[in-house]
């Protein structure tokens, strides 16, 4: 089936796992391919801070379907690392929002 919103896919995003490796030195990744999606700023009305303000960054990825999507891997673009808090497939992809981390190297 073709995907209309293929035209917007336009970022190029690198996906990771995540495993905690028991050590304070942080947790270990395992790179699992790279793929086009559309990423759009996202602020989650739960998420806000006093007076609306956030230190953290989130975006809406969109993707056509990917088994490596998925809640608790990391998303690295532009030189940021973003961990995946949720997920949700629909009939043409798959949908997930990413919330920036400190310091996930």
């Amino acid at each position: 089936m073709l995907n209309p919103f293929n035209r917007f896919y336009d970022t190029t995003v690198e996906i990771y796992s995540r495993v905690d490796n028991g050590y304070t030195d942080g947790d270990a990744k395992t790179y699992l391919g790279k793929i086009i999606c559309d990423l759009q700023p996202y602020t989650g009305d739960t998420e806000d801070k006093p007076y609306g303000l956030s230190s953290e960054k989130m975006y809406k990825l969109y993707a056509d379907k990917r088994g490596i999507i998925k809640t608790g891997n990391m998303v690295k673009f532009a030189d940021s690392w973003y961990r995946i808090v949720d997920t949700e497939e629909w009939s043409l992809g798959v949908t997930a929002v990413i919330r920036s981390v400190e310091d996930a190297d």
